[in-house]
């Protein structure tokens, strides 16, 4: 019974922390107080493997065309070399504009402040390929807030 516990604790920390150690709560709460004056909307963890070659995720946020909105990237639990990218459309269109991109954290978050024309947002991750210099796993945190027009 005793070894049933210490399997189920062992387990529940491991979610907690998130996938490859990554503290994503740790992570989010670095970048709240980074959102004021605008009100928390929503956030988003990337949880990556590195592989053989680079790779690219894209995840979208649904926002109110016409709406100001500040994005918080947290990157510093990324392999170096990760880029992240924000574009008003998708990357199957030909006339996307990019509105925003970060790299290379250093200790740093990335802010941006943007009114969404298109009604969504796509932030682009650029992973690079796995390196004996990098470690296997990561994960970043990105926080949504909208400007409260009140």
């Amino acid at each position: 019974m005793k070894h049933i516990i210490t399997v189920f604790l062992i387990t529940i920390g491991l979610f907690a922390k998130g996938q490859g150690g990554c503290d994503v709560n740790a992570l989010a709460d670095t970048c709240k107080h980074h959102l004021k004056p605008f009100v928390y909307d929503a956030s988003n963890a990337q949880h990556i493997s590195l592989k053989s070659v680079p790779q690219e995720k894209e995840i979208n946020f649904p926002a109110f065309s016409g709406q100001h909105y500040r994005i918080i990237i947290n990157l510093t639990s990324m392999p170096k070399g990760t880029q992240v990218a924000v574009y008003d459309q998708d990357e199957t269109r030909k006339k996307r504009k990019m509105l925003y991109t970060f790299s290379d954290p250093g200790g740093q978050l990335g802010t941006c402040d943007l009114e969404s024309r298109t009604g969504r947002l796509f932030i682009d991750y650029s992973i690079p390929a796995a390196s004996p210099k990098l470690p296997p796993s990561g994960c970043a945190v990105v926080l949504f807030g909208y400007e409260n027009s009140k």
